[in-house]
């Protein structure tokens, strides 16, 4: 069992034994500590996340990593396209082709957790990929024993300079 499940046990024991110390009322205290036990030992069990993210500091480390690919057209226009975007549920996301196992596969990206980096011919990251950045704790004892953070990871996509545009020539001549 990892650290959580072990400090959750013990909050939600606590919790039963507080509820159960009243002798009195045997039948009242085994509905509370049933119902209100897991309860009250996730609010708390939340709180305490919460303020160790604040107090106790965390470093950025970087998941994975995957080369990303473009689609080329077959029209005259020239370039390739490498990013789609669109909604889903009145959520913006990012659309791209990523290398998996069995092959090239259309992935999404959510747009509110992902940056986008365009990269020239001489840069350091020349190879179009996304990579995915998460959070851990400096602490040894908190990284290794699995105490998340309560920050949420994000994506950076490295697309090649002149990928993104903001403004279009659409000629609908070519249909």
């Amino acid at each position: 069992m990892s650290s959580i499940k072990y400090l959750a046990l013990f909050i939600f024991l606590i919790v039963v034994y507080f509820v159960w110390r009243s002798e009195d009322k045997k039948g009242v205290a085994v509905f509370f500590s049933v119902l209100l036990g897991p309860l009250v030992t996730g609010i708390i069990l939340i709180i305490i996340l919460g303020l160790m993210s604040c107090i106790f500091p965390h470093q950025e480390y970087l998941v994975r990593k995957n080369p990303i690919y473009g689609v080329s057209s077959s029209s005259q226009t020239q370039g390739s396209f490498f990013l789609g975007t669109g909604k889903v549920n009145n959520a913006d996301y990012y659309y791209f082709f990523e290398e998996s196992s069995r092959g090239k596969q259309l992935q999404k990206s959510r747009a509110r957790s992902t940056y986008i980096k365009e990269y020239g011919i001489n840069d350091k990251y020349n190879i179009p990929e996304k990579r995915v950045y998460g959070f851990e704790y400096q602490n040894d004892f908190l990284r290794k024993n699995g105490f998340p953070t309560m920050l949420d990871p994000y994506v950076v996509l490295y697309v090649p300079s002149g990928t993104i545009v903001t403004e279009y020539n659409i000629d609908l001549r070519d249909f």
